[in-house]
């Protein structure tokens, strides 16, 4: 708002975006002016009309959370808001107002979290710390954004809401990962020769260890598949893992990565072997309930195989990217690597086994002289 108060211009910003509350504070502000009083301006001044973080979000839950799996989806994204709040302005999702998401919030966020990146003595940053760091930055602001997706905005109407524009456009520093590289063949060893003792300590174990092994299964397949997915050939033995959309179950895959997962008869058997049927169902990692199969998934396995696979932040799914190097190495076409692990896109293969196209036979002295053709083959051609 603009206005004069004797022959002075002045200007005003009324911290809202609705026509009727702008009004009507635009009078307030007026009237403080006119009569001088100090205290009333300061406060029209410091006050906002935008909706507190914790009004928005608590439609967001209601809204995105229609089911179990929904909702826990929709409270850890309200978490990773709530931590970029408090982290970068010290507030709480209560008194901090939709005004607070800027660019300069996101800025301040990645400031206060590169603090937490690890250096030598010599100041030297460690780089699986600076890995782990910037990985979990974009990790929370892809999460908190995913709050105020486009499609989400109109659950959000009658809530004072400024341009998110630059909140959801500000960059971070993406973590510098390394290339990627096969596991070392002597902690393979070691793993294969342990691979008993855990059949016969820990057989539910063992079989979460053949999937990620075997098959290349995500963690989260893992703990919804189930012994009925598998539909086995009629002649030979072995059969197909069909990682699909079955909404039966409540399982849809992640975004566009339904398969069907080859099963050799000889991984087929070692499963059928230490199996048993679960309180819950025939669910292909047994357990008692839920909790104890993710425990068993993403634990215990990670725990086993962490004895020998060192210096990774998922330990269990090297097993899986080694799966995917061993099926190159069968068929050589990355595009089975693609399919058997389910990536929406080639390019995401191409990234993880590009050390495994880098195997070009070397140059030999002699091929590096260029044959010369004798005088008698010239052709010469007329002017």
């Amino acid at each position: 708002m603009r206005f004069q108060h004797h022959g002075k211009d002045i200007l005003r910003s009324l911290g809202t975006t609705i026509e009727w509350m702008a009004k009507k504070k635009a009078k307030q502000v007026i009237e403080a002016t006119i009569n001088e009083d100090v205290h009333a301006s300061r406060a029209l001044k410091m006050r906002s009309d935008y909706s507190t973080l914790r009004e928005i979000t608590k439609i967001y839950i209601e809204k995105f959370g229609t089911d179990v799996r929904r909702r826990r989806t929709a409270r850890n994204n309200v978490g990773a808001l709530e931590k970029i709040v408090r982290v970068a302005s010290g507030l709480t999702l209560e008194n901090a107002r939709s005004s607070i998401l800027t660019g300069e919030l996101v800025r301040k966020f990645e400031a206060a979290e590169q603090k937490r990146i690890a250096q030598d003595k010599k100041g030297y940053v460690d780089q699986q710390s600076e890995l782990r760091v910037r990985t979990s930055i974009t990790s929370w602001l892809k999460q908190a954004r995913s709050i105020f997706k486009r499609t989400h905005m109109s659950w959000f109407d009658g809530f004072a809401i400024p341009d998110l524009k630059l909140f959801r456009e500000q960059g971070v520093t993406l973590p510098d990962r390394p290339r990627p590289r096969p596991l070392d063949q002597g902690v393979i060893d070691s793993i294969t020769a342990a691979a008993p003792v855990l059949a016969r300590e820990n057989p539910r174990c063992y079989i979460a260890h053949l999937l990620f092994s075997r098959l290349g299964m995500r963690n989260v397949e893992q703990k919804a598949a189930r012994k009925s997915w598998i539909v086995r050939n009629p002649v030979g033995g072995g059969g197909r893992l069909g990682v699909i959309y079955r909404p039966e179950e409540g399982f849809k895959p992640k975004k566009k990565t339904e398969r069907w997962i080859p099963i050799a008869p000889s991984v087929l058997a070692e499963i059928d072997k230490h199996w048993t049927l679960s309180p819950e169902g025939d669910y292909l990692v047994p357990a008692a309930h839920k909790t104890e199969r993710a425990n068993i998934i993403d634990d215990q396995h990670s725990a086993w195989c962490g004895k020998w696979i060192k210096n990774h932040s998922k330990v269990s799914y090297e097993l899986r990217r080694y799966a995917g190097s061993l099926v190159y190495r069968k068929t050589g076409k990355i595009e089975h690597v693609q399919q058997f692990l389910g990536h929406a896109d080639l390019k995401t293969t191409m990234e993880w086994y590009w050390y495994l196209l880098e195997e070009t036979p070397p140059l030999e002295m002699n091929d590096f002289a260029v044959p010369i053709e004798p005088l008698s083959k010239v052709v010469a051609f007329p002017h």
